[in-house]
């Protein structure tokens, strides 16, 4: 058995190690000490590697089938009572991929054998250190489905990670035939979304040999990191035309008239406008990002009063 070593860890920290977490040293708030294996160090330096600090996360998952009992084939109600025990009569969460915004690189997390507790207790410390996540219909699938699996093993859900769901923003602001990520990546003549064989891949991954479930996997893990490239390139294209749901600019202690979506100072004033009440307020836009938002005279007037540098003017 290989020498531990002894670290003190956050309690975020403990938990992405499978540790129950502990809460800090009462009288000065030091970290707890853990006793730590090679493989567990190891895997503590990925937490650090990958470790969001506040930055965006384009995400999606893939989820299992769930085994019931039925009487025929057609159209019919299944109850809850009719789903088998265990494992197999829960939704599981097969496959994790994820990017950071404006960064190449894509990771990805499998479950192990049929048990996605050990990806989750990984996945959820990126998560949670978000300061928003997006995604195809994340609202009402993904972002639950994640908070459900979180919450059956027992690990922490930051409640506050703001979510960013572009089917739910396409459909408030476009009319189109379709919202369908494949739809909208071929509309707009981006990477288009890869296809895959269908119910043959699920069921190959559940039900199949060792060498099918391997094989399968990769495939399915090919299949969720091709649509993170298409998603986070469909936010991108998209995201001028909509309205956004945190500033990011704050998030990096910027001023808050620096732009919403990216932080950038290279901002000017696009127009004025006036509300039914009176009330005056100034439309900003971010030549970097191309979005637009409102700011209230207060901001308006500290983007006026931002300062000069010699000749050179500070944006």
């Amino acid at each position: 058995m290989g020498k531990k070593a002894v670290k003190r860890l956050t309690p975020s920290q403990a938990e992405f190690l499978g540790f129950e977490a502990k809460p800090r040293y009462r009288s000065d708030n030091t970290r707890r000490r853990y006793s730590l294996s090679n493989k567990q160090l190891k895997k503590l330096e990925r937490y650090d590697e990958l470790d969001a600090k506040g930055r965006v996360m384009v995400y999606d998952i893939e989820t299992s089938q769930v085994r019931a009992d039925v009487w025929s084939t057609g159209k019919q109600y299944i109850r809850h009572s009719q789903l088998v025990d265990g494992p197999e009569g829960q939704t599981r969460i097969i496959s994790i991929a994820w990017k950071y915004v404006g960064e190449d690189k894509v990771y990805d997390l499998t479950w192990n054998d049929g048990c996605d507790k050990e990806m989750m207790q990984e996945f959820m410390a990126y998560y949670n250190r978000c300061d928003m996540v997006i995604g195809q219909n994340n609202n009402s699938f993904d972002n639950k489905l994640v908070a459900t699996r979180a919450a059956y093993h027992g690990l922490f859900v930051n409640r506050f990670v703001k979510s960013f769901d572009i089917y739910r923003k396409a459909k408030q602001v476009f009319r189109l035939p379709s919202f369908s990520m494949a739809y909208m990546a071929k509309f707009f003549g981006l990477t288009l979304k890869q296809s895959h064989e269908g119910i043959t891949m699920w069921q190959k991954i559940q039900y199949g040999t060792d060498e099918e479930k391997k094989e399968y996997l990769q495939k399915m893990v090919d299949y969720n990191v091709g649509d993170i490239v298409t998603t986070e390139e469909l936010y991108m294209k998209m995201r001028p035309y909509f309205s956004t749901v945190t500033h990011i600019g704050i998030s990096q202690d910027k001023p808050r008239w620096t732009c919403p979506v990216t932080g950038s100072r290279n901002v000017e004033l696009y127009n004025t406008i006036v509300t039914e009440a009176g009330t005056v307020q100034r439309i900003l836009y971010c030549i970097d990002s191309r979005h637009q938002y409102k700011v209230n005279n207060k901001v308006y007037r500290e983007f006026l009063e931002r300062g000069w540098l010699g000749s050179q003017f500070i944006k």
